[in-house]
C-alpha cells in the first residue's frame, strides 16, 4: 500500500514540475500585458530662485497620484517629472501639474519615459 503512494507521489511530483515553469511563464505574461498605460516624463525650467518656494512646489506636486518622481534643481531650476503609467498625457497637463507656478515655467519638454530622449542641461533652442 506504501508503495503505491510513493509512486503516486513521484508521478505527481514529476508532473508538476514539468508544468512548473510554464506555469509561470502565463502568470507573468498577464501581468506584462495587463499593464496598458505608458509613463511619461516632463522637463523645464522654473524662473523661481528661492530655495524654499521650489522646495514646497515639488512637495505640492508629489501629491498629484499621476506622479512617480518629481526633481526640481534649486541650483539650475531645472524639473523633471515621471509619471507613474497613464493612457495619455499632454504638455497642457504638465505644466498644470505646477498651479499658480505654472506660468514660471519655460523649455518645456514631455515624451514617453524609456523611448523618447531626455534632454541635457542646459537646454539648447530654448529661450
Amino acid at each position: 500500500m506504501l508503495y503505491i503512494w510513493e509512486k503516486i507521489f513521484v508521478s505527481l511530483k514529476n508532473n508538476l514540475m514539468k508544468y512548473f515553469g510554464f506555469i509561470i511563464f502565463i502568470f507573468l505574461s498577464f501581468q506584462v500585458f495587463s499593464q496598458t498605460g505608458k509613463q511619461y516624463f516632463g522637463q523645464a525650467l522654473i524662473d523661481v530662485k528661492d530655495e524654499k518656494i521650489i522646495s514646497s512646489i515639488q512637495l505640492e506636486v508629489r501629491k498629484n497620484p499621476n506622479v512617480k518622481v518629481v526633481r526640481i534643481d534649486p541650483l539650475t531650476s531645472q524639473i523633471l517629472l515621471i509619471t507613474n503609467e497613464l493612457d495619455s498625457w499632454s504638455e497642457r497637463e504638465f505644466i498644470s501639474f505646477f498651479g499658480a507656478y505654472s506660468s514660471k515655467l519655460k523649455c518645456v519638454f514631455t515624451g514617453v519615459y524609456g523611448i523618447d530622449h531626455l534632454k541635457t542641461y542646459p537646454f539648447k533652442d530654448c529661450e
